[in-house]
């Protein structure tokens, strides 16, 4: 085994890979070579130290994770979080090392923990029999508003849009169709009573009509927010790890008067870099979720791929966004058409939109990092960014 890169043994390792399983792999990479037996393996690993160097190599990407997502990810969703970056690290050994390697972190998530549960029964029978869909507009006055689409059995997230302000063009594009071309027709669709899911209901309304789906369950069932518990109980995960630290920021800097929320420039340029720094939480907050432990479910991934009733629509099936709203306008329907949050000077300009990107990813931090040092209590990247996206956007409209 003196040829195999030590690199690729120490990433399955890493990765929770068992003796065993690392010897089968690389049979299976090295079919002319001989010498890859299970106790092979063992020998290569414990002359080269590598369980050790693997340890300290986990406990590196923990301390790393904690960066990237803050405070507030228990044992739990931290195991789901490294899975979702191919690292397999037991909820034993997290439970030992986040104390350690964030002990006042670790301190304030138990001071901060209560029990929730909700007394209704609630059934779903398989993947695909009910996606709970819902709004969360904490951030609206800054003009970001998220929609998340939730598998009422699997409580796997499938679906997610942050927009300006809410629009039922950009739900129905951005988190219907693309849920139901990567998974399958839903057989039932649960809301609130808003507007903004209108077009969406006409439409899974029409396509359940062709004769899809299971003919024994209404196509959607549209109750009070608090019975769309399903998906209620998910926005407790998102505002503590993505919505609140983010709010706290731009709260001070309103306070401040560092922005000018009643400047449509300014309100514009605000909602542009929210948007796309809360992308980045919520993306990796979603990584997690699907990837974590539920108490007394299992994992979310796992239960859609045990028990899935659902498979992928052609895209010749589902209709376009376009003939979508024509189809809902022509049957009588009113629906407004999308618009930003403010106003963008620059907006007939492509060149100078072009310039005011570059310019802005120049000076700036990524949106990952902007959003890791958030979570590490330092928002001074998350106030530079939007500063320099108000300079550079006016003085390029002068």
């Amino acid at each position: 085994m003196d040829f195999v890169s030590l690199e690729e043994v120490k990433a399955m390792l890493i990765a929770g890979k068992t003796y065993r399983c690392i010897s089968e792999e690389l049979k299976a990479l090295y079919p002319q070579k001989r010498g890859f037996s299970e106790r092979s393996v063992r020998r290569f690993v414990a002359k080269r130290n590598l369980k050790k160097i693997c340890c300290h190599e986990k406990l590196y990407i923990v301390n790393q994770s904690i960066r990237e997502v803050g405070s507030l990810y228990g044992r739990k969703m931290m195991k789901g979080y490294l899975a979702s970056k191919g690292a397999s690290i037991s909820e034993r050994d997290l439970k030992k090392h986040l104390p350690l390697l964030s002990p006042q972190w670790h301190s304030a998530r138990h001071q901060s923990s209560s029990e929730r549960s909700n007394p209704l029964i609630y059934t779903s029978h398989y993947f695909g029999h009910k996606l709970h869909v819902d709004q969360n507009e904490k951030l609206v006055q800054y003009g970001v508003t998220y929609v998340l689409a939730r598998d009422g059995y699997s409580g796997k997230i499938v679906g997610q849009a942050i927009m300006a302000v809410k629009n039922n063009a950009i739900i129905y594009e951005h988190v219907y169709r693309t849920c139901t071309l990567e998974y399958g027709l839903w057989d039932e669709i649960r809301v609130d009573h808003g507007k903004e899911f209108y077009l969406l209901l006409y439409m899974h309304e029409q396509l359940r009509k062709e004769g899809r789906g299971n003919p024994d369950v209404s196509p959607y069932l549209q109750t009070s927010s608090t019975a769309n518990h399903i998906i209620e109980r998910i926005w407790v995960e998102v505002n503590q790890r993505v919505t609140y630290p983010i709010k706290r920021v731009i709260i001070i800097m309103d306070d401040c008067r560092l922005i000018n929320m009643e400047n449509s420039v300014d309100k514009y340029c605000v909602s542009v870099v929210l948007r796309r720094i809360c992308m980045v939480g919520l993306q990796r907050m979603i990584n997690a979720w699907n990837s974590h432990s539920v108490p007394r479910k299992g994992i979310p991934n796992v239960l859609q791929s045990q028990n899935n009733g659902t498979t992928p629509m052609d895209p010749a099936d589902v209709p376009s966004v376009d003939n979508a709203v024509a189809a809902y306008r022509e049957q009588g329907g009113s629906l407004t058409d999308p618009h930003e949050f403010g106003s963008d000077p620059l907006i007939d300009d492509a060149t100078l939109l072009q310039q005011r990107e570059d310019d802005w990813l120049g000076r700036c931090a990524s949106t990952e990092e902007v959003y890791t040092q958030l979570m590490c209590n330092d928002s001074q990247p998350l106030q530079n960014s939007i500063l320099h996206y108000i300079e550079i956007t006016k003085n390029l409209s002068n």
